[in-house]
């Protein structure tokens, strides 16, 4: 950890201000002794940033229980937990508790470093240029709570300058309790619990054309790809439209997040006899109601779904050799035109056959991206690519497939990333690559992904049980899990807008 994330964030070991200094059991008998006798931290244990090592390869929740209490009890603003793999940031959130604000593995701090350094208020080590505008040489950022958008933070001035950031590694399975700081302001309220929307779809908007084909693609993994597929087509099915789910990725990703990978042997898969595969194998066999599935216990009401599966990769190489088979899905959805308002189409992070298939086989095209300098150079990539596709579209007679827009997801909700380095990654999308921006924002939260790594336990096994993030409302109905449906209610209009339909 010192070795490789303390020196790149600027932050040397030793004692004093700006520096970070190892205190494991010494700083569990200070806090049982002042608990103990009822004494609360002084000024001079109070810190920014909290940084708290795991055991190689894991991040116990007790971990993160002890990490909120030291944030707590030192006044901090952050906390980091990591595991020699991946580093987490969280921050204080008001009401008590930490949430978290940032994640990467140890791949990636190199790359987002920068990154780091604004989510944390951490200035560039001495001869690096400041990565922020002249303004700040005089004002101080104001402080940000993690969870909360942009707009919904009131402007705080005066702030005062970050005190030296403290580590330890000692774990410990005492309760975190939040205490009252005299010397504080008191922290906000936390906001309301919103009631989840009902389940039953709304009305079905006015059909004002016929079935639309959205593809989601980039050729960079790890931009959030499946979870904006998936979660779109329940918030599209959410108003009453009838939507089609096609996975056409190989590993399977959309497939088992809407609930149809459960089976645990080998022997239960029953999903390899009818896929996708058997869509693009024939032309004459195989349509899409032989194929199709319903999504199983995800969304309320459930939705259509071509599955995929990891046996997909083995008939790449054949299917490459027939030309015929990069037309078969689109002629086979022309079969159910009448039958659904919407396809979304999961396309492989790739440029490979089945990527080509789904942007042959699109009318419209969305490109989720985290906006940091990876996937904004593989733009370059998906530019290419989409060209290469718009020829073999021109030689069938059919229109250029359209871009949406390139959608920021993944994106960390602290307040001093969205107003610094956001918007210059945006004009990087838009003045560089010649994309545009999609006017919805898909923020890294941190229900989007415990709702898709659901697991119920059963006869002794962890049985997979992914929920779209509106069914997850309804068993978690915390202010950030409605801030994460509420993004997706956004995407929905803003697609309905763009491909042409009207409420």
């Amino acid at each position: 950890m010192r070795r490789s994330l303390l020196p790149q964030l600027g932050l040397p070991s030793g004692r004093g201000r700006g520096r970070a200094r190892i205190a494991d059991l010494r700083l569990d008998l200070s806090m049982f002794f002042r608990r103990l006798l009822f004494m609360r931290a002084s000024r001079a244990d109070r810190t920014d940033t909290v940084i708290l090592p795991a055991a190689p390869g894991a991040i116990p929740g007790v971990l993160l229980k002890r990490l909120g209490r030291y944030v707590d009890y030192l006044c901090a603003r952050n906390g980091i937990l990591t595991n020699g793999r991946e580093v987490r940031v969280y921050e204080k959130i008001p009401g008590g508790g930490i949430e978290l604000s940032l994640q990467c593995t140890e791949d990636e701090i190199a790359s987002r470093t920068e990154e780091l350094r604004t989510v944390l208020r951490i200035a560039p080590p001495d001869g690096e240029e400041q990565a922020v505008e002249e303004p700040l040489a005089t004002e101080e950022p104001p402080a940000t709570l993690v969870g909360e958008d942009p707009a919904d933070l009131p402007e705080r001035a005066g702030e005062a300058a970050p005190e030296p950031i403290l580590t330890s590694d000692e774990a410990s399975s005492a309760e975190w309790v939040e205490r009252p700081d005299p010397d504080r302001e008191p922290a906000a309220e936390p906001e309301p619990s919103v009631e989840p929307a009902p389940a039953t779809p709304a009305p079905r908007p006015e059909r004002k054309g016929n079935m639309k084909v959205i593809a989601v693609y980039h050729n960079k993994g790890g931009v959030g790809k499946t979870t904006v597929a998936v979660n779109l087509a329940a918030a599209l099915r959410n108003k009453g439209l009838r939507v089609l789910l096609v996975d056409l990725d190989s590993q399977s990703n959309a497939t088992f997040a809407v609930g149809l990978l459960k089976f645990q042997f080998v022997e239960d898969d029953d999903i390899i006899q009818k896929y996708v595969y058997h869509i693009l194998d024939s032309g004459d066999f195989d349509f899409i109601p032989e194929v199709v599935r319903k999504s199983r216990s995800f969304n309320t009401p459930e939705f259509d779904v071509i599955p995929s599966h990891i046996d997909l990769t083995n008939h790449q190489y054949r299917l490459t050799m027939i030309s015929a088979c990069r037309s078969r899905l689109f002629n086979k959805l022309e079969r159910v035109r009448g039958d659904y308002d919407i396809v979304v189409i999961d396309a492989p992070p790739s440029k490979d056959l089945y990527a080509e298939i789904a942007l042959a086989s699109a009318d419209f095209l969305i490109i989720p991206s985290d906006l940091r300098p990876f996937a904004n150079q593989g733009l370059m990539n998906v530019r290419q690519f989409i060209n290469e596709v718009n020829e073999s579209r021109a030689n069938m007679h059919r229109e250029p497939v359209s871009v949406i827009g390139v959608l920021p997801s993944k994106i960390s909700t602290n307040a001093q990333y969205n107003k610094y380095a956001l918007p210059r990654q945006k004009q990087v999308v838009s003045e560089r690559f010649g994309f545009s921006l999609m006017d919805t924002v898909i923020y890294e939260r941190m229900p989007l992904a415990s709702s898709l790594s659901r697991t119920i336990s059963r006869d002794g096994l962890d049985i997979p049980d992914p929920k779209s993030i509106f069914d997850y409302c309804a068993l978690d109905v915390s202010p950030t899990t409605q801030k994460a449906a509420d993004n997706f209610r956004e995407l929905a209009d803003e697609v309905l807008e763009k491909a042409g339909w009207r409420e």
